[in-house]
């Protein structure tokens, strides 16, 4: 009888809190009219996608801070986004999307006699050579007006065969080719032949919007990130920008132990900048309630850029291990594979393969709490260091945006194999099978003085090792410096573990 009491106690509160849900609707949807009311006021656009991306970067926060499922979070979110828009008088299946507005606008201007320069469409202020239009011509008269077979006529498909092998060397058969109606559903065919349903698409901005409708179209995503001056996240109890700092990141699943496995692809756009000394984050490993372990970072203690490995699972930068340079990683693709096995012991390890090669080894403690989550995206830290810096040639106030593409996430338990890397070009059993002899070693001891090692002759070289005393920490770091093939190392600083940054 108790039980029953109970329930029907649970179920009346749930349905008071889903009152005051729908009451905190309401009064969501007046403010909501108000700021309808007031852009009206103001000449400004109903849409704003910074402020769209701003809602969505502070939900998944909460979603994270209490335990919420992030796609649940986002569909509420795109929820209460479509009911704001039409609250404001913008239906969004009914807007038009904005090249065409701009289209629309530009044929405008022109009928009341202004001069307008497309770039809006790939539309040439030139006509079709004479050729062309004579061999129209001739295909109107002699009857070419009917239905083809879906593929294109023979004829034509022949033609093409035979410029293709003139000029490519290429063999090809005309049953290979397709003639399309224009080049949209040729862009079309081809991404819903090549992506599958869950697949990724990157899109390079600034692009033809029909890459991305077709992307969409075929079930596929595109993960493109970017950081502005002002890009923070935040909650109810902490805000990027009041910390020095700015991201737009997604984040996975809590991982509690045990052998995982993790991969993803990564491209840096031509005109992406090197905002060092600030310290910018392209992927880490975050500790549920605790610090990062393990940190991919553009930014190191170096100006040169690149992809770091940064150790930090005492707590601090331990170690930093560079598997690319800047300029390798500048409108190219670089496959990052990571094996992991997530311990408070000795027996965890940290794997790194760049490409198919292993770059990089660990063995002992690999975290220092429970759970453990990968996060991907642009995180930005210490950004006063760049706004300060001589690097900051035109004193701008904020740290210049970012921008970064992410393709191939994928995560798995236990078995490279569950990644699925064949269409990738890479083979589980191969890339176990060729292991980097030089591991480095992690310790399970609470040293309590540390020693930062520098080089004179190598300028990017920066060790923090640990030691039971100041004078075993300087000893084994300037020995592991030498050892590493720097001839002039030194003491830069040694004493107790601090939260140290340079």
């Amino acid at each position: 009888m108790n039980e029953h009491n109970d329930l029907e106690k649970l179920r009346d509160n749930v349905k008071h809190v889903t009152n005051d849900i729908i009451k905190l609707i309401a009064k969501r949807n007046d403010l909501v009219v108000n700021i309808g009311e007031t852009k009206s006021k103001l000449g400004l656009s109903t849409k704003n996608i910074e402020t769209e991306e701003k809602l969505k970067n502070s939900m998944m926060q909460i979603c994270e801070k209490y335990g919420i499922n992030l796609e649940f979070g986002q569909k509420i979110l795109n929820l209460l986004v479509d009911e704001s828009l039409r609250l404001q008088g913008e239906e969004k299946q009914t807007k038009q999307p904005l090249m065409y507005q701009l289209f629309a606008e530009a044929k405008r201007l022109e009928a009341e006699g202004k001069k307008i320069i497309h770039l809006e469409v790939g539309e040439p202020d030139y006509g079709p050579p004479q050729s062309v239009k004579t061999a129209i011509n001739d295909a109107l008269n002699k009857g070419y007006t009917r239905y083809t077979t879906p593929k294109g006529l023979i004829e034509l498909r022949k033609k093409l065969v035979d410029r293709i092998k003139h000029e490519n060397g290429a063999d090809i058969d005309p049953e290979q080719i397709m003639v399309t109606v224009g080049g949209k559903f040729a862009v079309y065919a081809s991404i819903m032949t090549l992506l599958n349903k869950g697949g990724e698409g990157i899109i390079v901005d600034p692009a033809w919007p029909v890459y991305r409708v077709c992307i969409a179209r075929a079930g596929g995503k595109s993960i493109r990130f970017e950081v502005r001056p002002g890009d923070c996240g935040y909650n109810d109890t902490w805000n990027d920008c009041d910390t020095d700092r700015e991201r737009h990141e997604l984040t996975g699943k809590r991982k509690t132990g045990g052998e995982w496995w993790y991969a993803w692809s990564i491209f840096l756009p031509k005109d992406f900048i090197n905002v060092h000394p600030t310290k910018v984050a392209l992927g880490q490993f975050h500790q549920d309630k605790g610090h990062v372990v393990w940190m991919f970072q553009n930014q190191s203690f170096s100006t040169a850029g690149g992809y770091w490995v940064d150790d930090q699972v005492p707590g601090y930068t331990r170690k930093l291990n560079q598997i690319l340079t800047q300029d390798e990683m500048i409108e190219k693709w670089n496959d990052i594979l990571v094996n992991v096995k997530w311990s408070k012991k000795d027996d965890g390890f940290f794997k790194v393969w760049l490409n198919g090669k292993q770059v990089y080894s660990f063995a002992g403690p690999t975290k220092t709490k429970a759970k453990v989550y990968f996060k991907f995206g642009i995180y930005r830290s210490y950004l006063s260091k760049w706004i300060y810096s001589s690097k900051n040639k035109k004193k701008e106030k904020g740290v210049p945006a970012q921008v970064v593409y992410f393709d191939e996430v994928r995560t798995a338990a236990k078995s490279c194999k569950k990644l699925k890397l064949e269409n990738l070009g890479y083979s589980c059993e191969e890339l176990e099978s060729k292991q980097i002899s030089k591991i480095e070693k992690g310790e399970t001891s609470t040293n309590k003085y540390m020693a930062v090692i520098k080089s004179k002759n190598n300028e990017n070289y920066l060790l923090k090792i640990n030691g039971a005393t100041k004078k075993l920490a300087k000893k084994k770091g300037l020995k592991q410096c030498k050892e590493e093939g720097n001839t002039e190392c030194y003491v830069h600083y040694s004493g107790l573990k601090p939260d140290y940054e340079m």
